[in-house]
């Protein structure tokens, strides 16, 4: 039961990671496209 647990936190944590990534960099894009300003204080 327990190796079980472990490799699945893993595993979740090794899908989420690039999902989050991914999630990250769309919401920076969508920030820079709708408000160039914010996106210029964030970056700085």
């Amino acid at each position: 039961m327990l190796p079980e647990l472990i490799v699945s936190a893993v595993v979740s944590v090794l899908v989420s990671g690039p999902i989050a990534y991914v999630y990250a960099g769309w919401r920076l894009r969508r920030i820079k496209e709708s408000d160039p300003e914010a996106y210029r204080r964030l970056m700085e």
